[in-house]
């Protein structure tokens, strides 16, 4: 697996990153044992000459790396060296002095890590820890206690269930492990609960959309040529409107009117329906007078 060698340069303000970085590539060409070794083990006097030439590669490798990856400004730190271990011990004790100065500086850091709004809570265990490790590195290890309140200390609103109960646990549970254990869980049941939610929201609005849609169209409807509405349509299934000289009408209303017509009645002169006897036909053609029966009734 190829690694790239090519990271960020160490200048005067990113020593914490680039000595992560730096430490995965010399891990990665097996010169890292190097620097964990203060007396790195010589092959042996049976080692044969290419075993030899590979230690010595590997060792020589150690300090390229290092040398190659930091500043000009800085290299002037290194530049009477060629050892890998050395160069890193310089690097380390320039960057890392181990002074009440440093030591009140990463304190015043451990305590101001705060969670930030929308942080992964992993993230923030992590940042809290390197700070923590940071401290004991320079020779100031914090007892659990402290971690553990700087882990529970700034959690968001809906954490704050967890931190009460993590409170009332006892003297020897009360570890950043556990605790970290705890809130671990607490963010993943909170996530799950938070999807829930979000899918309930997404039918529920969708379900409100297609009735709204529906509230808005009657029922029934057809469309008149033309592109206008029509009248609710016919059981029946027939044509509602026809067109006739050029003019599109309602069959349905024309049909309602004509039946509306045959209520009127019935007509005192031929007792019929549609008209009454003021506009019956057969007056005229009648001769004799209404009786007065009749026309009392009109």
């Amino acid at each position: 697996m190829e690694v790239n060698n090519q990271i960020p340069v160490l200048t005067q303000n990113n020593w914490n990153t680039w000595k992560h970085d730096m430490q995965v590539i010399l891990m990665h060409y097996g010169c890292w044992q190097f620097i964990i070794q203060t007396k790195p083990e010589e092959p042996d006097e049976g080692a044969t000459y290419k075993e030899k030439c590979d230690f010595q590669l590997r060792k020589d490798r150690c300090y390229t790396l290092i040398y190659t990856n930091i500043s000009s400004d800085v290299k002037n730190l290194i530049i009477e060296t060629t050892d890998g271990v050395v160069a890193w011990k310089i690097l380390k004790d320039h960057f890392e002095p181990v002074t009440r100065a440093r030591v009140i500086q990463l304190l015043d850091k451990f305590f101001g890590t705060r969670y930030q709004p929308g942080e992964d809570v992993g993230i923030f265990i992590s940042r809290v820890k390197t700070a923590a490790t940071r401290l004991q590195e320079a020779g100031h290890k914090l007892n659990d206690l402290y971690i553990g309140f700087q882990l529970i200390r700034w959690l968001p609103q809906e954490f704050q269930s967890t931190v009460q109960q993590i409170y009332r646990w006892k003297e020897e549970d009360f570890t950043a492990v556990k605790i970290e254990a705890e809130l671990i869980l607490e963010a993943n049941r909170l996530q799950l609960m938070k999807q829930d939610l979000e899918k309930t929201e997404t039918v529920y609005f969708s379900n409100f959309l297609s009735k709204k849609k529906l509230s808005k169209v009657p029922r029934n409807v057809n469309t008149v040529p033309g592109g206008t509405t029509a009248t609710p349509a016919d059981p029946s299934g027939k044509t509602e409107y026809q067109k006739k000289d050029g003019k599109v009408f309602n069959c349905k209303t024309t049909k309602h009117l004509k039946r509306s017509s045959k209520m009127i009645g019935p007509c005192y002169l031929c007792n019929k329906y549609g008209h009454l006897k003021v506009n019956c036909k057969e007056k005229n053609s009648r001769g004799k007078p209404p009786s007065s029966e009749s026309y009392n009734r009109v």
